[in-house]
Protein backbone atom coordinates (compact mmCIF):
# COMPACT_ATOMS: atom_id res chain seq x y z
CA UNK A 1 0.00 0.00 0.00
CA UNK A 2 3.03 2.29 0.58
CA UNK A 3 4.33 1.83 -2.52
CA UNK A 4 1.29 2.45 -4.24
CA UNK A 5 0.73 5.84 -2.78
CA UNK A 6 4.27 6.75 -3.42
CA UNK A 7 3.94 5.58 -6.68
CA UNK A 8 0.71 7.97 -7.10
CA UNK A 9 2.62 11.13 -5.50
CA UNK A 10 5.41 10.85 -7.76
CA UNK A 11 3.16 10.19 -10.77
CA UNK A 12 1.18 13.31 -9.53
CA UNK A 13 4.11 15.62 -8.94
CA UNK A 14 5.91 14.82 -12.01
CA UNK A 15 3.06 15.92 -13.66
CA UNK A 16 2.17 19.02 -12.32
CA UNK A 17 2.49 22.57 -13.33
CA UNK A 18 2.68 25.76 -11.72
CA UNK A 19 0.72 28.44 -12.91
CA UNK A 20 2.05 31.96 -11.06
CA UNK A 21 -1.18 34.33 -9.90
CA UNK A 22 0.30 37.92 -9.80
CA UNK A 23 -2.10 39.66 -7.96
CA UNK A 24 -4.13 37.74 -5.39
CA UNK A 25 -4.70 40.59 -3.11
CA UNK A 26 -7.39 42.17 -5.12
CA UNK A 27 -8.87 38.62 -6.36
CA UNK A 28 -13.08 38.65 -5.32
CA UNK A 29 -13.94 35.17 -6.79
CA UNK A 30 -12.04 31.87 -8.54
CA UNK A 31 -14.18 29.18 -10.39
CA UNK A 32 -13.02 26.02 -12.67
CA UNK A 33 -14.63 26.16 -16.01
CA UNK A 34 -14.51 22.52 -16.67
CA UNK A 35 -16.56 22.34 -19.60
CA UNK A 36 -13.51 24.80 -21.47
CA UNK A 37 -10.86 23.65 -18.75
CA UNK A 38 -10.34 27.06 -17.95
CA UNK A 39 -9.46 28.68 -14.65
CA UNK A 40 -10.98 31.95 -13.86
CA UNK A 41 -9.76 34.53 -11.56
CA UNK A 42 -12.58 37.08 -10.77
CA UNK A 43 -11.48 40.13 -9.50
CA UNK A 44 -13.39 44.07 -8.96
CA UNK A 45 -13.68 45.30 -13.09
CA UNK A 46 -12.13 42.29 -14.81
CA UNK A 47 -11.32 38.65 -14.89
CA UNK A 48 -8.04 36.78 -15.83
CA UNK A 49 -8.99 32.89 -17.76
CA UNK A 50 -5.79 30.50 -18.12
CA UNK A 51 -6.32 27.72 -20.24
CA UNK A 52 -5.59 24.36 -18.21
CA UNK A 53 -4.39 22.64 -21.20
CA UNK A 54 -2.11 25.32 -22.24
CA UNK A 55 -1.65 27.52 -19.37
CA UNK A 56 -2.53 30.59 -21.51
CA UNK A 57 -3.92 33.71 -19.91
CA UNK A 58 -6.10 36.13 -21.36
CA UNK A 59 -7.54 39.18 -19.28
CA UNK A 60 -11.07 40.45 -19.69
CA UNK A 61 -13.24 43.09 -18.59
CA UNK A 62 -16.49 42.69 -17.12
CA UNK A 63 -19.28 44.23 -17.70
CA UNK A 64 -22.09 44.63 -14.84
CA UNK A 65 -24.32 46.47 -13.16
CA UNK A 66 -22.79 48.65 -10.05
CA UNK A 67 -24.89 47.28 -7.52
CA UNK A 68 -23.03 43.38 -8.06
CA UNK A 69 -20.08 42.70 -6.14
CA UNK A 70 -18.66 39.72 -7.29
CA UNK A 71 -17.46 38.44 -3.92
CA UNK A 72 -20.74 38.27 -2.30
CA UNK A 73 -22.03 35.51 -5.11
CA UNK A 74 -20.60 31.60 -5.71
CA UNK A 75 -19.92 30.79 -9.33
CA UNK A 76 -21.92 27.38 -10.34
CA UNK A 77 -22.22 25.83 -13.89
CA UNK A 78 -25.21 24.51 -14.93
CA UNK A 79 -24.36 22.40 -18.51
CA UNK A 80 -23.06 25.39 -20.51
CA UNK A 81 -24.47 28.12 -19.27
CA UNK A 82 -22.31 30.16 -15.94
CA UNK A 83 -24.07 31.62 -13.21
CA UNK A 84 -23.57 33.86 -10.03
CA UNK A 85 -25.60 32.63 -6.71
CA UNK A 86 -25.92 34.89 -3.72
CA UNK A 87 -24.97 33.26 -0.82
CA UNK A 88 -27.19 35.15 1.41
CA UNK A 89 -30.67 34.89 -0.57
CA UNK A 90 -32.08 34.22 -4.05
CA UNK A 91 -29.84 36.78 -6.42
CA UNK A 92 -28.85 34.86 -9.44
CA UNK A 93 -26.97 36.62 -12.35
CA UNK A 94 -25.87 34.56 -15.62
CA UNK A 95 -22.46 35.66 -16.99
CA UNK A 96 -22.81 35.68 -20.81
CA UNK A 97 -20.54 36.88 -23.26
CA UNK A 98 -18.04 38.73 -20.18
CA UNK A 99 -20.96 40.47 -18.73
CA UNK A 100 -22.66 39.71 -15.67
CA UNK A 101 -26.71 40.22 -15.83
CA UNK A 102 -29.01 39.64 -12.99
CA UNK A 103 -31.86 37.32 -14.40
CA UNK A 104 -33.61 36.33 -11.09
CA UNK A 105 -37.46 37.50 -10.28
CA UNK A 106 -36.09 37.05 -6.59
CA UNK A 107 -34.87 39.32 -3.42
CA UNK A 108 -32.06 39.42 -0.75
CA UNK A 109 -34.00 37.64 1.91
CA UNK A 110 -31.15 36.55 3.75
CA UNK A 111 -32.16 33.29 5.15
CA UNK A 112 -29.24 30.69 3.21
CA UNK A 113 -26.41 31.85 4.36
CA UNK A 114 -23.93 29.20 3.71
CA UNK A 115 -26.16 26.53 2.26
CA UNK A 116 -25.14 24.11 -0.17
CA UNK A 117 -24.98 24.92 -3.94
CA UNK A 118 -25.10 22.51 -6.36
CA UNK A 119 -26.05 21.76 -9.84
CA UNK A 120 -28.58 18.60 -10.70
CA UNK A 121 -31.00 17.72 -13.33
CA UNK A 122 -29.78 20.98 -15.80
CA UNK A 123 -31.06 23.33 -12.67
CA UNK A 124 -29.20 25.62 -9.48
CA UNK A 125 -30.12 23.57 -5.92
CA UNK A 126 -29.32 24.80 -2.74
CA UNK A 127 -30.16 22.59 0.64
CA UNK A 128 -29.53 23.88 4.13
CA UNK A 129 -28.85 27.60 5.04
CA UNK A 130 -28.69 29.36 7.95
CA UNK A 131 -30.89 32.95 8.26
CA UNK A 132 -33.01 34.59 11.25
CA UNK A 133 -32.04 32.48 13.88
CA UNK A 134 -32.70 28.98 12.47
CA UNK A 135 -31.07 26.34 10.14
CA UNK A 136 -33.09 25.65 7.26
CA UNK A 137 -33.86 21.62 5.66
CA UNK A 138 -34.71 21.83 2.21
CA UNK A 139 -34.00 21.93 -1.17
CA UNK A 140 -35.05 24.73 -3.25
CA UNK A 141 -34.26 25.30 -6.98
CA UNK A 142 -33.70 27.98 -9.82
CA UNK A 143 -37.07 27.23 -11.87
CA UNK A 144 -35.59 28.94 -15.52
CA UNK A 145 -39.09 29.31 -16.42
CA UNK A 146 -39.96 31.49 -13.40
CA UNK A 147 -36.90 32.95 -12.64
CA UNK A 148 -37.39 32.13 -9.08
CA UNK A 149 -36.62 29.99 -6.60
CA UNK A 150 -39.33 27.29 -5.92
CA UNK A 151 -39.04 24.59 -3.00
CA UNK A 152 -38.63 21.08 -4.06
CA UNK A 153 -41.39 18.58 -2.77
CA UNK A 154 -40.42 15.61 -4.66
CA UNK A 155 -38.25 13.96 -2.44
CA UNK A 156 -37.88 10.56 -2.98
CA UNK A 157 -36.27 9.74 0.64
CA UNK A 158 -37.75 8.66 3.46
CA UNK A 159 -35.36 10.17 5.69
CA UNK A 160 -34.25 14.15 5.31
CA UNK A 161 -31.30 15.06 7.01
CA UNK A 162 -31.11 18.08 9.65
CA UNK A 163 -31.01 21.37 8.36
CA UNK A 164 -27.45 22.43 8.46
CA UNK A 165 -25.27 25.42 6.96
CA UNK A 166 -21.11 25.58 5.78
CA UNK A 167 -21.09 22.12 5.37
CA UNK A 168 -19.35 19.87 2.72
CA UNK A 169 -21.26 17.73 0.33
CA UNK A 170 -20.95 14.90 -2.34
CA UNK A 171 -23.31 14.52 -5.08
CA UNK A 172 -23.64 11.17 -6.40
CA UNK A 173 -25.90 10.18 -9.05
CA UNK A 174 -29.54 11.11 -7.60
CA UNK A 175 -27.98 11.02 -3.57
CA UNK A 176 -26.41 13.30 -1.87
CA UNK A 177 -24.63 13.08 1.18
CA UNK A 178 -24.36 16.27 3.75
CA UNK A 179 -20.95 16.16 6.38
CA UNK A 180 -21.94 18.78 9.02
CA UNK A 181 -19.11 20.42 10.28
CA UNK A 182 -19.34 19.70 14.62
CA UNK A 183 -20.69 22.45 16.38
Amino acid sequence: MRLFFLFLFITLNSFSQEVIIDDIGDLKNTAVDSVNHDLLLFYKEYYIKIDLKTYKKTTHKIFTDSLFYIGAYRYIAVDHSKYFVSDDGGMVYKFVNDSVIRIDNSFQHRMQTGSNLFSYDHRIYKYGGYGFWSVRNFFIYFDNKTMEWEVNDLIRSKEIPKGTYASQFVLNKDDIYLFDRPL
